[in-house]
């Protein structure tokens, strides 16, 4: 969890509930109340795949200084572990 400066709160980790049964990079934004913000994403909050077939796990959370959210965990297929960032634009 990240507090921006505007109030607002950030929310980062791993998805288990996904369409293909995998395990993706979850983050989601709260306005100061609390209540979800629905200018982020149109709905609030955002799922990313890091790959096909993949047990993803988003264990790091971080704001830049221009606002933008870091995501940072691991990657794992059948074959190998690797680790994964993603970097969400506005």
């Amino acid at each position: 969890m990240r507090l921006l400066a505007d109030g607002r709160i950030v929310l980062g980790g791993t998805s288990w509930w996904t369409p293909d049964g995998d395990a993706d990079y979850y983050v989601e934004r709260l306005i100061g109340n609390g209540d979800v913000d629905v200018t982020f994403n149109q709905s609030g909050a955002a799922v990313f795949p890091m790959g096909a077939a993949t047990q993803d796990s988003c264990t790091g959370l971080a704001i830049q200084g221009d606002g933008r959210v870091l995501l940072g965990g691991s990657v794992a297929s059948s074959v190998r572990t690797d680790f994964g960032v993603a970097r969400l634009l506005p």
